[in-house]
Order: C-alpha cells, then structure tokens, then sequence
C-alpha cells in the first residue's frame, strides 16, 4: 500500500526539476551572445561621391532645401530611361526623382 508521502514526494521532485530547468533556460537568455567580428571597414558604410562633397554638394543640399519637386519617371525597360533628364532634374534643380 502506497501511503501519501510516496504520491508528493514525486511530485516535489518534477515541480523542482521543471523550476530549474525553467531558472537554467532564463540564465542562458541573459547570457551575451559573442559579437559577430566586424570586417576592417564596414559593409554599410559607402563614401560619398566627390560632387556631393565640399562646395559643389553645399550649393546642392541648399538648392534641394528650396526645391518641393518630385518627379517619378516609369519605364517599360531598364533601356528606356532617360538618365540624363533624371540626372538634371535631381542635381541641377534639386527635384527628388524616382525611377
């Protein structure tokens, strides 16, 4: 005959098994994780083209901060644009474009 501390005393044991494991799991969450290595020069990080440096991309940045144009060219082939259009339109006149 089973008496009533042999029935608890299984139970005990699962409800402590299933707290540590439940403590270990969030100890592991809160451990860092190693840092990636990061590449000498990072992958996002472009250089600015030379006109959009020094005075020429001042004179830039201002004519597009009095500009409000948009201008949204859609072509059927990557042939049919007109990049010099687009050209003019986004640095001689500070228009955004969108192709």
């Amino acid at each position: 005959m089973r008496t009533a501390s042999a029935v608890v005393r299984p139970k005990i044991t699962f409800r402590i098994f299933i707290a540590a494991l439940v403590l270990l799991n969030a100890g592991f969450a809160q451990a860092p994780a190693s840092a990636p290595a990061l590449p000498a020069k990072s992958a996002g990080f472009y250089d600015p083209l030379p006109q959009d440096t020094g005075e020429a991309g001042l004179k830039l940045e201002l004519r597009k901060l009095q500009t409000t144009g948009r201008m949204m060219m859609v072509v059927a082939h990557p042939d049919d644009e007109d990049g010099g259009l687009l050209t003019r339109e986004a640095r001689g006149k500070g228009v955004q474009t969108l192709l």
